[in-house]
């Protein structure tokens, strides 16, 4: 190929964008699997916390009531504080069955990250406890950097510098720029398609043939050069296709004619005209165009969602310190 338009160069891009949207889908299936775990592993842990603390509470609770009972069989107090009583004995008595229900839950969403039986035990360890948590160093240490990585170019606030880290490091936003970049390469190779196309063809070679298999080295036919040239021109033109091809073809002596020497040359010229044979070039065109728009509004969404989630999570964060 001498001139094809840029597909063959296009088509290269594209299938190197493509190759990068695969590696960003995989990161981006990592980093959802990393966060879908530690998620499950929170919860989890916060289920088996909060149903410790309900069984300390009904505990309690099942105590007050006993009491109540006694003061009311003594009538020491009304009918009223003791129907009191009960109800928050059996208000706690829920709680701590809703607690153990979202235990079981927590439970089967870690067992199926670790792809675990239901009978199979869960063992986790907790990062931190509540007695022995120091909350000022926490918020110490809880700091935002606001150089984003890679730069030297200092944030103006702890938000945006977590919004331009987002724009540099979530494989989701780099899935839809890459694949924004797929389709304008497309849409570059659907143009290249309309432009005319030109190839050469060049071969050489030897041959030396006879009929005896074996003959004295004076009577071995010698070998005698063979090349062949051509080109072939094709251009697309409003639906139609012109095509023009030149062939020059020049052997060498064949097994009928080794003794002569002499070969054979062959040069042919050929011009055809397809009509209205190339009409999907014009729909093609469109639906990349209509990709590659399409493919900015996903990017833009993801921009938009990027930007929410980020801002969600630094509220958050300074929610809970």
């Amino acid at each position: 190929p001498v001139f094809r338009g840029g597909v063959l160069w296009n088509t290269l891009h594209l299938e190197l964008s493509n190759m990068e949207i695969a590696k960003s889908e995989y990161d981006k299936a990592i980093s959802d699997l990393v966060a879908d775990v530690s998620e499950a592993y929170f919860e989890y842990e916060r289920a088996q916390n909060v149903l410790r603390d309900q069984g300390e509470l009904a505990g309690k609770v099942k105590e007050q009531k006993r009491i109540s009972d006694e003061k009311y069989k003594a009538k020491l107090i009304s009918e009223i504080e003791k129907l009191n009583a009960d109800s928050l004995t059996s208000q706690a008595q829920y709680d701590l069955e809703t607690a153990q229900q979202e235990l079981e839950v927590a439970k089967l969403d870690v067992q199926k990250f670790l792809k675990l039986d239901r009978e199979d035990d869960v063992q986790i360890e907790a990062l931190y406890t509540l007695t022995e948590l120091d909350v000022d160093a926490l918020r110490k240490s809880a700091t935002i950097p606001q150089t984003p990585p890679g730069t030297d170019q200092k944030a103006d606030s702890d938000l945006e510098g977590l919004i331009e880290t987002a724009y540099q490091f979530r494989p989701d936003l780099q899935v839809e720029a890459y694949k924004l970049k797929g389709a304008q390469f497309a849409y570059r190779v659907a143009l290249g398609r309309r432009l005319p196309q030109f190839d050469i063809l060049w071969e050489f070679g030897e041959l030396a043939e006879a009929f005896i298999a074996e003959l004295p080295s004076t009577r071995r036919p010698y070998h005698k050069h063979e090349f062949r040239v051509g080109m072939e021109m094709t251009w697309p033109l409003a639906g139609n296709t012109l095509k023009y091809t030149y062939d020059h073809d020049q052997r060498g002596p064949s097994v009928t004619q080794f003794k002569s020497g002499k070969g054979t040359r062959t040069r042919s010229n050929s011009f055809s005209v397809a009509l209205l044979d190339d009409l999907s070039q014009f729909s093609s065109m469109i639906e990349a165009k209509i990709s590659n728009l399409e493919q900015v509004v996903e990017l833009e969404k993801t921009e938009r969602d990027v930007i929410r989630d980020v801002k969600e999570a630094y509220f958050n964060f300074k929610k809970a310190l």
